[in-house]
């Protein structure tokens, strides 16, 4: 049985571990025996309004970097991430016709997807819009997750602007 903390109440979207576990398949291994370990059930990965501890994804990742020896872990993660696998985020996401509307959705909707403890869409003078985010303090291992959510998000900026 799997004793539950404080930071166990903090979750992001299950989803996310399809990539996790495809990345560390790729890279030579199974995080199954991790996730037992963790506590985490590898099949909500495949629920898209499942949630998972944040604490606990951020450790599974981090425990990934370091078995696959790649300190850029996270960030790879996009090649295998299946855009919409974040459920209705991520659905939300790849429905955004603009790029406008891309940035204004993930400030609108950011804290579905993941806990955050501040988020804030900001324009320039110059028109350029500013998306600063920061994850909740309370997660200290959390170094690859934050690589592999911005790998996503621009992941899928590029594909709103390919020419930019």
């Amino acid at each position: 049985m799997t004793v539950r903390t404080v930071t166990d109440e903090l979750t992001t979207v299950a989803g996310l571990g399809l990539a996790i576990s495809a990345h560390a398949r790729r890279s030579g291994f199974s995080i199954e025996p991790l996730c037992r370990t963790l506590g985490v059930d590898p099949r909500s990965f495949s629920d898209l309004t499942a949630r998972v501890s944040l604490d606990r994804i951020c450790r599974l990742l981090e425990a990934c970097a370091a078995l696959a020896h790649d300190e850029a872990f996270g960030v790879t993660i996009a090649k295998e991430y299946e855009a919409g696998s974040s459920g209705p985020f991520g659905y939300g996401l790849i429905s955004a016709p603009t790029g406008l509307d891309f940035v204004q959705f993930i400030d609108a909707h950011m804290q579905y997807a993941t806990h955050t403890s501040y988020c804030r869409l900001s324009f320039e003078n110059d028109g350029a819009a500013r998306l600063d985010w920061t994850f909740a303090p309370v997660i200290v291992r959390r170094d690859q997750y934050v690589d592999m959510s911005v790998a996503l998000v621009l992941k899928r900026a590029r594909e709103l602007a390919p020419h930019a």
